[in-house]
């Protein structure tokens, strides 16, 4: 494709990032990278958190990674994880850093915190020969569950030293007793979404990303206009008719390569959408959208600047 200037001009469906908005959401954020954790390694980084229960076919690229960088941090969930890392001691006078992972009622990863297993796992975690107990993670992803900025302050509240919490509506919101938080892990705060806004994360306005579809179609019989923009491009989280919204608009339930967009109420005026024309629309989660595209274009007020590409791998 030949280079192209500025994002109305991109072929469409396309994945934009207004760097303006991203380096608003990112101030104030210093950020240890937690996944795709030998791509970090390649490129300079060297304090890496591989952030979820340890699968024990990668325990061997996790031992080189530890071996070879100056912190890098697995977690662990159970015994028998545990049992693995003792199995593949580190070479070179290593010990394996370990975050036990805790599950504060959200349900996800991580031993219950009201468990007794919990304390003797920490305990075990702290005797082993070859191992450091570096603190507690748990996801906090409770908040999701949240509805508005204070209902989001309260499932955060925290207590205890040497820990750690990772989630994008908590590290949104802080509270006071963040304070005693070695560090937090916002895995969604630089891009946000509509899933975001709906929770009270952030507003619309932070939301940094977007992918353009062009109008191929009207059907006045149905009230609807077609996209080139399907589930290839948005992916299938959210569902919902009201998940992308125009204005006031809609995109409703979508096939592999197209989507359609009716009015919320009402008559849809065509003559607002001519064929051909450029339209914007709004991910209801940033992550899985963003996974569905091999190049974003990084834009400040409507300029191409950059193209990043994004890392695959597990």
């Amino acid at each position: 494709m030949a280079a192209v200037e500025f994002i109305k001009d991109l072929c469409t469906p396309a994945l934009v990032i207004d760097l303006d908005t991203v380096k608003r959401n990112a101030e104030g954020m210093q950020e240890r990278f937690h996944t795709e954790a030998s791509f970090y390694a390649d490129n300079g980084y060297d304090d890496i958190l591989y952030a979820y229960p340890l699968p024990f076919d990668k325990v061997e690229r996790c031992a080189e990674l530890s071996e070879r960088l100056s912190l890098f941090h697995v977690v662990v969930d159970n015994r028998l994880a545990l049992q693995e890392l003792k199995k593949r001691p580190l070479k070179q006078g290593k010990v394996w850093k370990v975050w036990m992972k805790l599950d504060c009622d959200n349900g996800r990863a991580g031993v219950p915190h009201c468990d007794p297993a919990a304390l003797q796992l920490a305990q075990e975690i702290s005797e082993t020969s070859g191992v450091e107990l570096t603190g507690i993670y748990a996801h906090c992803g409770n908040t999701y569950a949240c509805q508005g900025e204070e209902q989001i302050k309260a499932a955060a509240g925290i207590q205890g030293t040497k820990s750690s919490i990772g989630s994008t509506p908590s590290c949104s919101h802080p509270v006071p007793d963040m304070a005693m938080l070695s560090e937090v892990h916002p895995g969604n705060y630089v891009f946000y979404d509509v899933q975001q806004s709906l929770i009270g994360s952030c507003r619309l306005e932070d939301v940094a990303v977007r992918v353009l579809t062009r109008v191929i179609g009207h059907y006045p019989a149905r009230n609807q206009l077609l996209v080139d923009c399907g589930w290839t491009a948005l992916s299938h989280d959210g569902g919902g008719a009201l998940t992308y919204r125009i204005c006031h608009h809609r995109r409703t339930p979508r096939t592999q390569e197209h989507g359609r967009v009716e009015p919320i109420s009402g008559k849809l005026d065509f003559k607002q959408f001519p064929l051909g024309s450029l339209l914007t629309l709004m991910p209801y989660h940033a992550c899985a959208t963003a996974m569905m595209h091999p190049v974003y274009f990084v834009h400040s007020k409507g300029k191409i600047i950059d193209t990043w590409k994004p890392t695959r791998g597990w």
